[in-house]
């Protein structure tokens, strides 16, 4: 009895395992103006803190570049300190109680305008995320205006540049978008170790979405206040007050001062 032929079974293909692609920098400069006037000495332990993590938190995708600005006033000028300009972010060093060492006035025009205008003189080749952190209004600045500010953000969101501010003891709402910025790229902290934390852990998840292209903006979680509820922005006549409490024609006039010195890094 002849057996019955059979056919040899195919040998069964086994599916290729999804390839998940690692997150990739897409050509992002992040350039942050820290307030090193006075008033931050009562947390500057927690800013240290903060601004180290959120550093390290960048590393872990390379391929950005960085920069900070250090500003307080003192001696009777601003002082804008440009330590890293558009730098190699394995280059950025740590900040310790020796590198930031808060005092004197707040001149939070002078430091964006010179901020800006050396990183717009620079050039970089991708995309831009500006940091603003203070914790306090502006009181000392002697060549930046309010309005010369506001102008040249505009100037630069226009040229695709992202903005984020992290605003301490003001109401940062108001005071973002008094100079063009998003509600949801601004976020209120308290003068306190958990809640800086929280902000620069904020602004460092908005950061990471925005290089890895997750997200097409820089967009924060809002704080919360003191009952666990997300916190809101003053509004109407408080808000005006609190940020401009010199009235309006404080906004827009321009002052003719000496211009602020600031040191700015060198390529």
């Amino acid at each position: 009895m002849t057996s019955p032929q059979t056919t040899p079974a195919k040998p069964t293909r086994q599916p290729r395992s999804a390839k998940v692609p690692k997150p990739n920098d897409l050509g992002v400069t992040v350039q942050v103006v820290l307030d090193r006037s006075g008033s931050m000495g009562s947390i500057a332990g927690a800013t240290i803190e903060g601004f180290n993590a959120f550093v390290d938190e960048q590393r872990k995708i390379p391929g950005a570049r960085f920069g900070l600005t250090q500003f307080d006033h003192d001696g009777g000028k601003s002082c804008i300190d440009v330590i890293y300009l558009d730098t190699p972010l394995e280059q950025v060093g740590r900040l310790d109680r020796n590198s930031y060492q808060p005092r004197g006035g707040t001149p939070l025009y002078d430091a964006i305008g010179v901020t800006i205008t050396a990183l717009k003189e620079r050039a970089p080749a991708g995309k831009v995320v500006f940091v603003i952190v203070t914790d306090g209004e502006e009181n000392q600045s002697q060549e930046w205006t309010h309005q010369k500010v506001f102008d040249l953000i505009a100037e630069r969101r226009a040229a695709g540049w992202e903005f984020a501010f992290l605003g301490a003891n003001v109401d940062a709402y108001a005071m973002g978008g008094s100079m063009g910025l998003a509600h949801a790229s601004s976020r209120q902290y308290q003068p306190n170790h958990a809640s800086v934390m929280a902000a620069y852990a904020s602004v460092s998840a908005a950061t990471m979405d925005y290089r890895t292209g997750r997200t097409s903006a820089m967009t924060m979680a809002p704080e919360e206040d003191s009952v666990g509820q997300p916190a809101g922005p003053l509004s109407g006549a408080a808000a005006s007050k609190l940020w401009f409490p010199q009235g309006r024609a404080h906004r827009a006039r321009a002052a003719k001062v000496p211009a602020a010195q600031g040191k700015v890094a060198k390529p």
